[in-house]
């Protein structure tokens, strides 16, 4: 214990001195440790120097890539197998044959209505199997639609081989074969 005291005291010593001592003005104050930590910036500095050297001088060496193996280019596709070549235009080329004209849609207008109620039995069957959702009526036709079976339809689509005419205030009209069939939602939904 008695070296314990004996180092305290002599701490305390040094210290009183060096505070009553006058500080030489004619040499630049020390740090302490300042010459060994500016040594050692200046050996981490220069590593880092021969690092950065040494990396780029392997990047760009010719040669065998990372693997060991030599890099190579791959081959370049033969022209017939080439995917996005543009085939060479023909030299004789003929006119293309007309296409056959879509079938014409018929005028009907100038059709028989008949009402869904009007239909016997067996007939009235087809049309069970639609199933209207909605029914959405506009003055303007391009803003009329109908769901049936799950899809929309618009005025001129086809439905299980028939056509939809149009689409009125309180339903639909169908083309079949040669006749319009009219299907009130009115009487299918029993609104009243």
């Amino acid at each position: 214990m008695s070296f314990i005291l004996e180092a305290l005291r002599k701490s305390e010593e040094d210290r009183r001195r060096q505070e009553h001592a006058e500080p030489d003005l004619t040499e630049p104050p020390r740090l302490p440790g300042s010459r060994k930590s500016s040594k050692a910036l200046l050996l981490l500095a220069l590593a880092l120097l021969i690092n950065a050297g040494v990396l780029a001088a392997w990047l760009m060496r010719p040669g065998p890539g990372p693997g060991g193996e030599a890099l190579t280019l791959p081959e370049p596709l033969p022209p017939e197998r080439a995917p996005f070549l543009l085939p060479e235009p023909a030299v004789n080329v003929q006119p293309a044959e007309p296409r056959a004209a879509p079938p014409a849609q018929p005028d009907w207008s100038t059709r028989p209505v008949r009402s869904l109620g009007s239909l016997p039995t067996a007939e009235r069957r087809r049309f069970d199997a639609l199933n209207i959702s909605t029914h959405i009526y506009a003055e303007d036709p391009a803003f009329r639609e109908v769901s049936i079976n799950g899809r929309v339809y618009r005025e001129g689509g086809r439905i299980d081989g028939m056509t939809l005419v149009t689409i009125t205030e309180s339903g639909i009209e169908l083309g079949v074969g040669n006749e319009v069939i009219a299907i009130d939602l009115q009487d299918q939904w029993d609104i009243r």
